[in-house]
């Protein structure tokens, strides 16, 4: 019954201030989600351009003939660049470097290494966000590692593994 109170606290004036007052909050609350997104982006592309001098480093290595320790050297870079990239990068990124990685240990016949292991947690991280979003880029690159894995598997005599990726 006290409709006077209530018009009295209901001031149209004090709501429309307060109304204002949100209203720079909400433009300043998404100044800073923007400023933050270009943040957030422009780290991701200085960690991509790290993870790229490494993978350069490595491939360098790799030329460096007379060097005995060029292969561990190699490794070593390659090695970095995934940590780098599950640390801070979208698990796309990861799943590119580590198939990357083994595919630059197949290509050296270095099948003494993981190369199994590297292509499979790549084909999980693939599998999963073909789950969430699939795309023609995903499937050719989950086919290339069902293709990688069963030429790996002939090439290390492994048959019956092969003949599950053919």
């Amino acid at each position: 019954g006290n409709n006077k109170g209530i018009l009295d606290v209901l001031n149209e004036a004090d709501i429309a201030s307060e109304h204002e007052r949100a209203k720079a909050e909400l433009a300043y609350g998404k100044q800073l989600v923007k400023t933050g997104e270009e943040m957030i982006a422009a780290a991701e592309q200085k960690i991509r351009s790290l993870v790229e001098e490494l993978i350069m480093k490595a491939k360098t290595w790799m030329s460096t003939f007379a060097d005995p320790n060029r292969v561990s050297n190699a490794c070593k870079c390659y090695e970095n660049a995934i940590q780098y990239t599950r640390d801070s990068l979208p698990k796309n990124d990861l799943a590119n470097i580590l198939f990357s990685y083994a595919s630059f240990l197949q290509n050296s016949n270095l099948f003494h290494l993981p190369i199994e292991t590297y292509y499979e947690e790549a084909m999980d991280v693939f599998l999963t966000i073909a789950e969430m979003d699939s795309s023609e880029e995903i499937d050719m690159k989950i086919l290339g590692i069902t293709h990688n894995l069963s030429w790996l598997y002939s090439n290390s005599n492994r048959f019956f593994d092969a003949e599950q990726y053919s």
